[in-house]
């Protein structure tokens, strides 16, 4: 059940996706239409209607779209496609509501939609600029797949158990019972402070990273089946059993792509951004007086 307590966060929610939507990137050079092509004729069905404004089919599922993809799906039922739609009319009625009391004649409103319109203008041109560039694809993630193929690994790991126990003189009783033939398992059940005694101190696979440098130093020396001498950590001294190993691996391709074309892209949209930033400032003699951020706002206060 969708609870109608939540009309003000989707409303923010639908005007935040409504200027995000601008910075969609399109999928190939070429899709983004210049703002002088005529708009479409919306012959969707009207699903609402607000004195002579009127809300279409398109228009609606257009807002769910805009919604983070959490919540895409979540709005997708008849359920939630009824709630967006009650939201976008109780939306509507607000702002003429506003209208007619000139609330956005006020000054502090005036500057909220001008830099609601900003915003949107900056999108648009950074679409615009976007689709002038290459979008990239396979063949790109490839050759960044080949190029860097140290980054996509698997580190090597170690399979664990420990028994950890308060002085070093407790570690080498486990020791000594673990020389004399006695179960690690059990071991850990019956002397371990730690929480992982109920599983018979079982940690699992850890990597390197995962550790302090001495520690791991030490860990990563032993075989499988090994254990070492008691070492020290926070909860007091522990015992570890190496119970399996795996060495580093290169992680396939196939794995890695969605995630380095996304990074591709996002690169893509840096280098566009930084060159227009870089040509506009020179362009319109652009001024940032770093000095004075921290002045407060208003007069400036005099020095008591």
């Amino acid at each position: 059940m969708l609870k109608r307590s939540g009309h003000i966060v989707l409303m923010l929610m639908l005007c935040v996706t409504l200027l995000s939507c601008a910075k969609e990137q399109p999928k190939q050079p070429g899709e983004v239409k210049v703002a002088e092509e005529p708009v479409q004729t919306d012959t969707s069905p009207v699903v609402a209607e607000i004195g002579e404004e009127k809300i279409t089919l398109n228009q609606l599922d257009r807002a769910i779209k805009r919604l983070p993809l959490p919540y895409q799906e979540r709005f997708k039922t008849e359920e939630g496609r009824k709630y967006v739609l009650d939201d976008l009319v109780t939306t509507a009625l607000l702002s003429r509501e506003a209208e007619r009391l000139k609330l956005d004649q006020k000054p502090e409103v005036k500057e909220q939609l001008g830099s609601i319109k900003k915003r949107i203008l900056a999108a648009e041109l950074l679409r615009a600029e976007m689709a002038k560039e290459p979008v990239p694809g396979e063949k790109e993630a490839r050759q960044y797949y080949e190029s860097r193929k140290e980054q996509f690994t698997e580190p090597e790991k170690v399979k664990m158990r420990q028994i950890v126990v308060r002085t070093p003189e407790e570690g080498q009783e486990i020791i000594k019972a673990l020389q004399e033939g006695h179960d690690f398992v059990q071991l850990a059940k019956e002397k371990s402070i730690d929480p992982s005694k109920a599983n018979g101190g079982y940690i699992g696979w850890v990597s390197r990273d995962r550790m302090k440098p001495d520690f791991a130093e030490t860990i990563f020396k032993l075989g499988k089946g090994g254990v070492s001498t008691p070492m020290p950590t926070a909860k007091g001294y522990a015992i570890i059993l190496i119970e399996d190993k795996k060495a580093a691996t290169s992680v396939d391709y196939s794995k890695v792509e969605p995630a380095i074309i996304q990074r591709l892209r996002v690169e893509r949209e840096d280098k566009v951004l930084n060159r227009l930033r870089t040509r506009l400032f020179k362009e319109m003699n652009v001024k940032i007086y770093e000095d004075r951020l921290a002045q407060s706002g208003g007069r400036n206060q005099e020095a008591k």
